[in-house]
C-alpha cells in the first residue's frame, strides 16, 4: 500500500524534504512506518522519543493501523514565544 509522510519543522530541515511517498505492506502501522524510515534515515532514530504523530490530520498512535491512500505526519516538538 502506497502512504505519503509529511516532515516538519527540524525533521524536515535534517532530512531535505517535506513529503515522502513510501510503500508499507497491508495493514501496516504508524510504527511499522517509523522503523522503515528509521533504517532508510538512521539520523530520525534520535527524534524517535520526541515525535507526534498524525494520520490524516488527527493524532495518533504509534499502533494505528493504516490503510492505502493514509497520510501519515511527523510532529516534532514545538517551542515558541
Amino acid at each position: 500500500m502506497n502512504v505519503t509522510v509529511l516532515y516538519f519543522a527540524a525533521v524536515a530541515e535534517e532530512l531535505g524534504t517535506r513529503e515522502q511517498a513510501i510503500d508499507m505492506p497491508v495493514a501496516a502501522t504508524i510504527g511499522d512506518v517509523m522503523s522503515k524510515l528509521e533504517t532508510d534515515s538512521p539520523s530520525l532514530i534520535a527524534w524517535r522519543d520526541r515525535l507526534a504523530f498524525a494520520r490524516n490530520e488527527a493524532y495518533a498512535s504509534a499502533d494505528t493501523v493504516l490503510q492505502d491512500g493514509d497520510t501519515v505526519a511527523l510532529i516534532p516538538p514545538v517551542s515558541g514565544g
